[in-house]
């Protein structure tokens, strides 16, 4: 191995470079968006304990990333609010629609997590049967 490459190895596995990424909520979401697709994955191994862990494993890292989309429908609002005319009305128009859709996604996001988790009364069992027929 080169130089080159020890230069580029130490950089990529650096404490800071991960504190940086991680700091950012998206960061975080991608960490966690790899080691659940990871552990679907591992849903391969033949042992059946095994497979129940990593399956647990996965449905705590679906809810963890869900508590990190929280809110975000907050910054769809103060785009649309901040957005300037100069873009004319068709362009207007289809940003509105595209963050209009957004903005759906993430409340019925939010009301899934609040009922997944318990903070809200509902039918839990409803919700992830609905998320699971949705996985597959």
């Amino acid at each position: 191995m080169s130089s080159c490459d020890g230069a580029k190895w130490s950089a990529l596995v650096s404490s800071k470079a991960w504190t940086t990424h991680l700091s950012d909520t998206d960061g975080r979401d991608k960490a966690l968006r790899t080691v659940q697709y990871a552990c679907k994955i591992a849903r391969t191994h033949p042992n059946a304990g095994v497979v129940a862990r990593f399956l647990q494993l996965e449905s705590a890292l679906s809810l963890a990333r869900q508590a990190f989309r929280l809110g975000k429908w907050v910054n769809i609002i103060s785009k649309q609010h901040k957005m300037t005319q100069d873009e004319g009305p068709l362009l207007e128009a289809l940003a509105a629609l595209g963050d209009l859709g957004i903005f759906c996604f993430f409340i019925l996001d939010n009301i899934t997590f609040c009922i997944r988790s318990g903070l809200v009364k509902g039918d839990r069992n409803r919700m992830v049967g609905f998320q699971q027929a949705q996985r597959q």
